[in-house]
């Protein structure tokens, strides 16, 4: 396991879920709440927000949060108020005419984001309280009918990490080429990353956004693994150590080899990390039988002020390590001597 440092300026990654997200509840209709859920709202609301206390740490955007914040208007804030509270939004929050993503000045999650309004929200902590789910239930104007949503996403937030998966379900706010979708850090201009298959014009209107409903996703605060790959000649025989180049985007403490393992099929294979910290490590690998090589760094083995990497990483070069010398299967002649 490694302890991350994160940028301070780290830039977000939105990436298709190719699992898929684990749904609590419907894509396109109203959950009935059974036991582990708080329910906070249960009206139809319009610009305001809702503070759920996570009882943990997350990253988002280079930072720690203790707080998320779910805006009737379709995005996620962060915070460390610490707190779980229905309020009314202030000045700085009511934004929904003309959202950019500096405006509203704070890290957000927008899913669509426009004058939207919610009618259930709910959240519930899982899997011993590490992880926190909200369930958003709202509709693509000011006002909606409780239970009849035109707009549905779920979000779970792990413990000490930098990975939020979200799925987003029905949404009909996304069909009107108006909104905003992707990550801001709420300081400056520019969206941190866009969810794929989402086409902006300028102004941050969308051209064409139908195509990330009913999808699953997960954020990170960016690719853990940058390159990971090998100069080895491939088959090889050698009985020799096997080295691999890796370089992480930002700099560790405590890499080990108990964070590899071999994706390919040679079994055996031990794995010395050149240090154990920086952002450059050599890995040296020996005691492979034959079959492939592939190094792979487990998802969720970075530990400390946040977790990665979103996924396994496994290096890009594959190596097939034959060490079998051909045999003769038979040697045949002509019939008569000549």
């Amino acid at each position: 396991t490694f302890i991350s440092i994160p940028n301070a300026n780290a830039l977000s990654t939105i990436a298709t879920l190719e699992s898929g997200f684990t749904w609590a509840g419907s894509k396109s209709a109203t959950l009935t709440p059974t036991t582990g859920w708080t329910v906070l709202s249960n009206a139809s609301q319009d610009d305001r927000f809702l503070n759920i206390a996570l009882g943990f740490n997350v990253t988002f955007e280079g930072s720690s949060y203790n707080t998320i914040q779910v805006h009737s208007n379709t995005y996620i804030g962060f915070s460390n108020a610490n707190t779980t509270s229905l309020l009314n939004d202030t000045t700085n929050f009511s934004q929904y005419s003309g959202i950019t993503p500096g405006s509203p000045a704070l890290p957000s999650i927008h899913m669509c984001s426009k004058d939207n309004s919610h009618q259930y929200v709910y959240y519930r902590l899982e899997n011993a309280n590490t992880q926190l789910r909200v369930r958003y239930e709202g509709n693509n104007t000011t006002s909606g009918t409780v239970g009849t949503p035109t707009i549905v996403y779920e979000a779970l937030f792990t413990k000490n990490s930098s990975v939020i998966d979200i799925g987003m379900g029905i949404s009909s706010t996304c069909d009107q080429n108006a909104g905003l979708l992707g990550v801001t850090a709420g300081t400056d201009a520019t969206l941190e990353a866009t969810w794929p298959t989402a086409t902006y014009s300028s102004g941050y209107s969308l051209s064409s956004a139908t195509n990330v409903k009913n999808k699953d996703y997960w954020i990170s605060a960016g690719h853990m693994v940058s390159s990971f790959s090998s100069s080895q000649t491939t088959p090889t025989k050698t009985t020799s150590d096997i080295s691999y180049s890796l370089t992480l985007s930002q700099s560790v403490t405590g890499l080990e080899a108990a964070d590899f393992a071999n994706a390919g099929t040679a079994n055996g294979c031990t794995f010395s990390p050149s240090s154990s910290s920086g952002s450059s490590f050599t890995i040296a690998i020996s005691g492979c039988g034959e079959g492939t090589l592939i190094p792979r760094l487990t998802a969720n083995s970075v530990t400390g002020t946040s977790t990665g990497p979103p996924s396994n990483s496994s290096a890009t070069t594959t190596i097939t390590i034959d060490r079998t010398a051909p045999t003769i299967s038979s040697v045949s002649g002509p019939a008569n001597a000549t």
